[in-house]
C-alpha cells in the first residue's frame, strides 16, 4: 500500500509540476500577444482597394489613403488625434484599385498614383499643400493593373513603373515630371494572358542597378515571378524567379533574414500560400511556406512586435482575416489572427499612426466596402 501511495504521491507531483509549467508557458504566451482595437474609418467606400498610411498634410501624424474601384475614388482620411476627417482625391477615376504613394516630384511631400482599368489611362497626383492636382501619364494602356515609383536610372529623379494586361513598363522622369515611355516587356503573354500585376524596383542581384520584379495575375497558365535584370543601361532581360506559382496577388521585396540581399514576400491565390522567397545570390531565390490560407491577397512585411526580425501582416479575402505572422527569428512563422469577420478582405499596410512608438495595422474590405485601422496598445 506504501508503494502505491508513494507512486501516486510521486505522479501526483510530476503532473502537477507539468501543469505548473504548461499554465505558466500559456500565460508567457498570452501576456506577449499584441492587442488592438478596431476603428472604422469608412463603411461605404464600395469595393475598397489598396491603402497606405502617410503624412499627407505634412502635420507630424499619419494620415490614410485608398481607393474604391466601385466608386472610382481615391480619398484620404485626414488624423486628428485618432478623429479621421474624408478627403477626396478624385471621384472619377473608374476602376481604381491599385494605387501607390511616392514623391514624384521631390518636393518633400507625398503625390499619389494610380491606374484606371475601365479608361486605361495612367495618372499621379501632385499634393500641393494637401490639395491635389492630376497629371495623365498616358490614357490608351490596355488594361493597366499597377503602378509604383522609384529612381530606376539613379539619376536623382523618381521614375515610374507600370504593369498592364499587355506591357510591363518604366517610365523616365526628365527631371519635370515629364515621363518618356520605356517598354520592358510588350506582348507579355507568352506566358500569362492576364499579365504581370504586382511591380517593384530593387537591386536584386547585387549590381549597383536597379532590376524590376513582377508578379503574374494568370490562374490558366504557367505562373511565376520575375526579374527583368538591368544590364546598367536600363536594358531589361527576363528571369524567370519562379514556375507554377499562380495569381500572385502581392509581392514585396525586403531583407526578410537580414544577409544583406534582397528576398521577396508574396502571395499566391492558386496555392492559397503567404510565402518568402531567400535570395541565395545569381537570381536564384528558394521558396519557403509561411501560411496556408484561403485566398491570400496582400502581404506587408514589418518588425510589428518590435523584436528585431520582420513579420508578415496579411490579408484571406475568402476567409475574411487580417493577421500577423510571427517570425521567431530563424524565419519560422505562426499567425494571430486580428480579424475574422473582415468581410473580402483585399489589402493591408502598417505603420505607427497613434504616435506611440508601436506599428499599427490598416485593412481594406471589398465587401464590406470598408477601410479600417488596428491600433496596438
Amino acid at each position: 500500500m506504501k508503494k502505491i501511495l508513494q507512486i501516486f504521491i510521486i505522479v501526483g507531483i510530476v503532473a502537477g509540476a507539468t501543469i505548473g509549467i504548461s499554465l505558466g508557458l500559456i500565460f508567457l504566451k498570452l501576456s506577449n500577444e499584441l492587442r488592438f482595437t478596431k476603428i472604422i474609418l469608412d463603411s461605404n467606400f464600395e469595393e475598397a482597394g489598396v491603402i497606405f498610411g502617410v503624412d499627407v498634410d505634412g502635420d507630424g501624424d499619419i494620415d490614410v489613403i485608398s481607393a474604391s474601384y466601385a466608386l472610382g475614388d481615391i480619398a484620404w482620411w485626414e488624423n486628428n488625434e485618432l478623429n479621421f476627417t474624408k478627403h477626396i482625391i478624385t471621384d472619377n477615376f473608374a476602376g481604381v484599385y491599385f494605387i501607390n504613394i511616392g514623391d514624384i516630384d521631390l518636393d518633400g511631400d507625398p503625390d499619389v498614383l494610380g491606374p484606371s482599368s475601365y479608361t486605361d489611362e495612367l495618372a499621379w497626383w501632385e499634393n500641393n499643400n494637401s490639395n491635389f492636382v492630376k497629371h495623365s501619364i498616358i490614357t490608351n494602356y490596355e488594361s493597366p493593373y499597377s503602378i509604383n515609383s522609384y529612381d530606376v536610372d539613379l539619376d536623382g529623379d523618381i521614375d515610374l513603373l507600370s504593369t498592364g494586361t499587355e506591357e510591363v513598363t518604366w517610365w523616365e522622369n526628365n527631371g519635370n515630371q515629364s515621363f518618356t515611355e520605356h517598354e520592358i516587356s510588350m506582348g507579355y503573354p507568352e506566358i500569362s494572358n492576364q499579365g504581370h500585376g504586382s511591380i517593384f524596383a530593387a537591386d536584386l542581384d547585387n549590381d549597383n542597378d536597379i532590376d524590376i520584379i513582377t508578379g503574374s495575375t494568370s490562374s490558366i497558365h504557367i505562373g511565376e515571378m520575375c526579374c527583368w535584370e538591368n544590364d546598367g543601361n536600363q536594358n531589361f532581360t527576363k528571369k524567370e524567379l519562379t514556375t507554377n506559382y499562380g495569381r500572385v496577388h502581392d509581392l514585396k521585396p525586403i531583407d526578410m533574414d537580414n544577409d544583406g540581399d534582397i528576398d521577396i514576400c508574396s502571395t499566391s491565390a492558386t496555392d492559397n500560400t503567404n510565402d518568402w522567397f531567400e535570395n541565395i545570390g545569381n537570381l536564384t531565390f528558394i521558396r519557403h511556406i509561411v501560411s496556408e490560407i484561403d485566398g491570400p491577397n496582400t502581404v506587408f512585411p514589418i518588425d510589428l512586435d518590435k523584436d528585431g526580425d520582420f513579420d508578415i501582416i496579411g490579408v484571406a479575402y475568402l476567409s475574411d482575416k487580417i493577421s500577423w505572422f510571427e517570425n521567431y527569428g530563424n524565419q519560422g512563422f505562426s499567425e494571430h489572427i486580428i480579424a475574422n469577420n473582415f468581410d473580402g478582405a483585399v489589402a493591408c499596410s502598417a505603420i505607427d499612426i497613434d504616435g506611440d512608438s508601436d506599428i499599427d495595422v490598416l485593412g481594406t474590405a471589398w465587401d464590406a466596402d470598408e477601410v479600417a485601422i488596428w491600433i496596438q496598445h
